[in-house]
């Protein structure tokens, strides 16, 4: 899932801030364009490096389900998709699970409080 709501708030209130500023007296429009460009570089700051922390935390949480899986599951085998953009709110990741002795099932897994949890289930095609 990607920060559209985010992006667009931001974008949202950067407009109606320009728009006080430019109503401001001169003496304080000055003041008011530092402001702003402090919330832009922290803006600019947090799109750099969200992405990062993200696919960062993502890798942890894989790791982290497949010794879930391998503890709850230890003489099955199954391949996992990796897709970061598998979203499941409220939780932050989900891993999509599909199991060789049922090829026809994907499941869905989430972490909660360190506890697999089933999120969801699909049937395949």
């Amino acid at each position: 899932m990607e920060f559209n709501a985010f992006r667009l708030i931001v974008f949202i209130i950067a407009l109606i801030a320009l728009f006080i500023v430019a109503l401001l007296k001169k003496n304080w429009r000055k003041w008011s364009y530092i402001a702003i460009l402090a919330l832009l570089i922290a803006y600019a700051a947090v799109e750099i490096t969200a992405p990062m922390i993200r696919a960062h935390n993502y890798e942890s949480f894989l790791i982290e389900v497949e010794n879930k899986l391998n503890e709850q599951y230890p003489n099955q085998k199954w391949t996992m998709n990796k897709d970061i953009n598998l979203y499941s709110f409220p939780y932050d990741f989900a891993v999509e699970v599909i199991f060789e002795n049922d090829p026809n099932v994907a499941y869905q897994y989430t972490l909660e409080d360190g506890k697999l949890h089933e999120y969801a289930r699909m049937e395949l095609e």
